[in-house]
């Protein structure tokens, strides 16, 4: 399983679909950092990408490619943080500390997909 098959997968959307937008988006644009990273499983990375293809920065404005990128970045994902604390008084070592896990979503991608999802529905009269 490729790493972008694994994003996808955590992603818990339509697979199939967000992989063959971002395969699509790697071939006109090989050496596109965004999308590589967004194989990867970057959700920020997804929701700038679908920015540029919403507003068609840097490339050509593609409405369904923005609202899969905008889907994969509002999924949910599990998140724990570990910290570092000095240590305290005449103890000589630090210790770490994690945080609970907790689900994380990017509410501006929520409303960006729904906005996109909008006009599409628009444009196809639904």
């Amino acid at each position: 399983m490729t790493s972008e098959h694994r994003a996808l997968t955590r992603a818990g959307t339509d697979h199939e679909a967000i992989s063959r937008e971002v395969n699509a988006i790697l071939s006109e644009f090989p050496d596109d950092r965004l999308a590589e990273l967004v194989t990867e499983g970057d959700r920020v990375a997804a929701f700038v990408l679908g920015q540029a293809y919403e507003s068609g920065i840097d490339r050509p404005v593609n409405l369904e490619r923005a609202l899969a990128l905008y889907t994969l970045a509002a999924e949910p994902v599990e998140t724990e943080r570990t910290f570092y604390q000095a240590p305290v008084g005449s103890e000589g070592y630090g210790s770490t500390v994690s945080t609970p896990t907790r689900v994380v979503t990017l509410p501006a991608a929520l409303s960006a997909r729904d906005r996109v999802a909008a006009m599409l529905a628009t444009q196809h009269g639904d």
